[in-house]
Parts: C-alpha cells; structure tokens; sequence
C-alpha cells in the first residue's frame, strides 16, 4: 500500500554518514529544526542498475568505485515532509557536505534535488525498498480430534525448509494489513474464523540487518482450501509435536509453542464451563441475558468467568436474589475457578477506571456466550476512547517516569533511606514496562506478571529484563547509569513507533504543568 506523499524530499544515507553517530544525529536535528517531519522508510541495498535508476543516469561513471562506495551495506531511507522540504533538505546537505565531506565519493546524503525528481525517485525506489519488520502467520484448525497447524514448504532457490506463513511488513502497511496481505498472497485464504496477535515478537540477523518478526494467529474452518503461491512447493496439517520437529527456526518453534499453550488454555476453559458450571442456577437462569467470558492466570492456576447480566435484569432481579458483590468459588484438580457476577453497566464504568488493563482482560478471554451485541459495542467504544488517548497517556507516563528518576537522584544522594529508593526503583521498572509495551500497541496486565508479559511482546525485551533486574539489584551511581539506558530504550520506542519528537522525550523538563 504505496504512501501518498507531498512537500517531501527522499534522503539515502551514505556510509561515511553512518559511520559518524554524532553527524546522524545532527542532521536529524537541522532537519527537526526546520519543522520537518522525519519518518525512518526502511533500508535499501544498491548494486549499479538501482544506482541507474535512483539518480536516472544513463550509464555510471567509475562503476567499480560507485560499487564500492554505495553498494556494499543497506543504507537507511528517510521520508522528510514539510513545506519546503527539498529546498531545506538540500541547504543542509550543502552545509554538511561543505564542512565534513572529504571527496567526490564521500558525500554523506542523497537527498532529492527537485519536487519532479523526489516524485520519480520515490515512485523507483518504492517498491525496492524493505523495512526491517517481519510477520509470521500460524494457521490452525481446532477440531474434536486435536489441533492441527499449516506448514509451508519453500522452494529450492528460498532454502527448501518448512516454515509457517513469512512476509515483510512494507513501508506504510500496518503489521495486521502484512497478516492478511501474506495469508491472501501464500495461501489464498481470504475468509478466516478469528485472527489474533500472539504478543509475540522476536529478533534475528538476515539479509546484512537486524530484522523484527511479529506473530499473528489465523483460525480457520476445517476444509479451508489452500493455493500456493510461486514460493512454496507442499504444505501440510501438522500436529504441535510434528511442527515442533520439523521447523528449523527457534523463533517459529517458540511461537508454535505458545499457541498450542493458548490453544490448550482455552479448551481447559470451554470445558469447565460445560462440564462444571453451565447447570449451576446463577448461571443457567440469566444465560440468556448475559455475556460470559472466561480467562485463565495460569500463573496463579485460577480461571476467572465473568457473568455480565443486562443492566435491569441485575439490578432489579439479581441482586435481589443474591447480592451484587455474589461469588462462585470452586477448587477443581489443583485449579481455583471463580464465577463473578456483574452488571454491563459495571463493565463500561471497569473500562473507564482502568482501560489499560480492563482491555487487556477482554482481549485474552474466551467468549463462551454472547448476548446480542451489547459486550462488543461496549469494548469497541473502549478501545476508541483509548486510542484516541493514547498520545497523551503516553506523554503522562513519560513525564511519571522522569520524574521519579529525578527523585531516584536525590535517594541515591540519600544513603539512609533505603527503603524509599527500593519503592521509587519499583516504580521505575514498572513504568518502563507500561511505556514500551503501550507504545508497543499492547494492553498490560497486572503488575505482578509485567515483566514476564513484556519479554516476548518487546524488542530486545529479554535484553530489557535483565537491565530492570540488574537496576534493581544495584546501588549508587550504577543505578543512575542504568536508569538512563532504560530511558533511551523507552525514548527510541516512542520516537520510532509513536512519532515523539527526541527534543520533548530530551528535554521534557519543559513540558510540566
């Protein structure tokens, strides 16, 4: 899904550029400074004919040179818009240029020389151009007999190996528009029973650059008809044990791990409403005026249900034949069930005190029955308000977390008062959890499980984990220093996912009430 774009100019950065940290940066802020809008496209992998076709030359002039120089890494791509974008990029091209380039193939930036030119380099390089954010899609049958998951196998040119369904997220495309485009692409599916994100992503080192994989989960009908694309040659229904063995990827193996772990989860779930709970009175009398959801903390070893009872039916009848705080409490092979009873009105009023994580509950419930459309309205509606607040619950959290950095620096100063420091470091991590898997697209759950729940969702999430331990663990000024990289991982995600400016995520001193 090509981006429509004006008032822009493309900008490649060249490997001299890239080999100076502090040049990268200061050329993000000449270009910040003249109010223009930077988005990070991508990276692109010249050889002589892209070189051609960038700059429309006709033939390249010392091509051996022009290969060494441009054609040996992936160079970053940058969207710049604003008014005057080509005019601005280019006057700080020429102050960068004239201050550090040091010869005729050192020259530190592409950027375009005219409106027409940025019109026909974007429309060239488009198309050529990767970002470095992979999907992975795991289709799956549940039936009487088991749960069954979709294989493909790639052709001999792409490695002859069984894998699930792959694809890279292309510039301007959100990940879930990638899910259906490769699931359409691969396999021809268009018509799916449920899709979901796993929360779960995992990094390798492909194609000379780090590279992001996210993995989404297609339920589909048995009977689903499958058409290859040119990519694969076979594909076949595996059990979970089968796929486990057959797959050569510790990242693919991981994610099939988790959802055959959810998949199960879920059964445990269906059955012991059937089985156990679906007869007991409370329930069987207003079953069909209520919505029930179930979720399992299989941490704790407890399954919640959730009965929501329309809003009179529980006020006027419920709750006078039992009460409205009424508890079903049932111990269950080594597994606590609670039943709770609640109004639809409770729900929405749950969603507006605590959305984050309320949301977080309804989208890892089974639903295991449903009253006309009421729950579905009332979570669409949520999920709209938070989106549309989700900027500035961002911007107040990162304003909590300085601030409780800035007092960090005073207790450390502090040496007695050990106890505070140790509230004010749980703090911390806890708000650093909250910020990247916010800025993320992910709900969070409770604080206990944070960190657990933040590994696989984040980038680098193990490598975060074990910086929030150590910082728990430390004391004098290595807490300081390891409170400041926990900030610039919160910093880079804000910047590169939610589009902060680095000058109010730097200096956010100015930003208080």
């Amino acid at each position: 899904m090509k981006k429509i774009v004006s008032n822009a100019s493309l900008v490649i950065l060249k490997p001299d550029i890239l080999g100076d940290e502090e040049l990268v940066i200061c050329l993000k802020k000449e270009l910040n400074k003249r109010a223009l809008k930077i988005t990070e496209c991508g990276s692109l992998l010249l050889d002589i004919d892209l070189v051609k076709g960038l700059y429309g030359w006709k033939k390249v002039d010392y091509p051996k040179e022009i290969e060494e120089y441009l054609c040996q890494q992936r160079l970053p791509v940058w969207l710049v818009e604003g008014p005057g974008a080509v005019e601005k990029t280019l006057l700080i091209k020429k102050e960068l240029r004239t201050k550090h380039c040091t010869g005729l193939l050192h020259t530190l930036i592409h950027s375009s020389d005219s409106k027409e030119d940025f019109e026909r380099e974007w429309e060239f390089i488009y198309s050529k151009m990767k970002t470095n954010n992979q999907i992975e899609v795991i289709v799956f049958i549940k039936s009487e007999s088991g749960c069954k998951y979709l294989i493909l196998k790639r052709n001999s040119k792409k490695g002859d190996f069984w894998q699930p369904i792959t694809g890279n997220v292309e510039f301007g495309e959100s990940f879930e528009d990638a899910t259906r485009r490769e699931l359409m692409e691969e396999t021809g599916i268009t018509k799916v029973k449920r899709s979901f994100d796993l929360e779960y992503t995992f990094s390798f080192h492909d194609d000379n650059r780090t590279q992001t994989e996210r993995v989404f989960c297609v339920e589909v009908l048995e009977g689903t008809t499958i058409n290859l694309s040119s990519e694969h040659t076979a594909y076949k229904w595996v059990s979970k044990d089968e796929a486990l063995s057959t797959l050569i990827y510790p990242g693919n193996k991981k994610a099939f791990e988790m959802l055959g772990k959810k998949v199960s989860e879920e059964q445990e779930i269906v059955r012991v409403f059937e089985n156990e709970l679906m007869n007991i009175p409370q329930i069987s009398d207003y079953i069909e005026h209520s919505s029930i959801l179930g979720i399992s903390y299989s941490f704790e070893k407890v399954i919640d249900y959730m009965v929501y009872i329309e809003d009179d039916m529980f006020k006027f009848e419920f709750c006078h034949l039992y009460d409205k705080n009424f508890l079903i409490d049932k111990h269950l092979e080594g597994m606590d069930v609670f039943v709770r009873f609640k109004s639809m009105k409770w729900l929405e009023n749950d969603l507006v005190k605590r959305p984050v994580i309320g949301l977080w509950i309804l989208e890892h419930s089974v639903l295991l029955n449903s009253h006309g459309n009421i729950l579905s309205g009332i979570t669409k509606n949520a999920r709209i308000k938070f989106d549309n607040t989700l900027i500035p619950r961002l911007k107040q959290k990162y304003l909590e977390l300085r601030a409780e950095r800035h007092n960090l620096r005073f207790l450390v100063q502090d040496k007695g008062n050990i106890s505070n420091e140790l509230l004010v470091k749980a703090t911390f991590v806890k708000l650093v959890w909250e910020l990247l898997l916010l800025s993320n697209g992910y709900f969070f759950p409770f604080r206990a499980v944070l960190s657990s729940f933040g590994k696989d969702r984040i980038h680098n999430g193990d490598k975060i984990d074990k910086l929030c331990s150590s910082f728990l663990s430390v004391s004098g000024k290595e807490v300081i220093d390891l409170s400041q990289i926990l900030i610039e991982e919160v910093i880079d995600s804000m910047h590169e996912r939610n589009k902060f400016p680095r000058e109010f995520l730097e200096k956010w001193w100015l930003n208080l009430d």
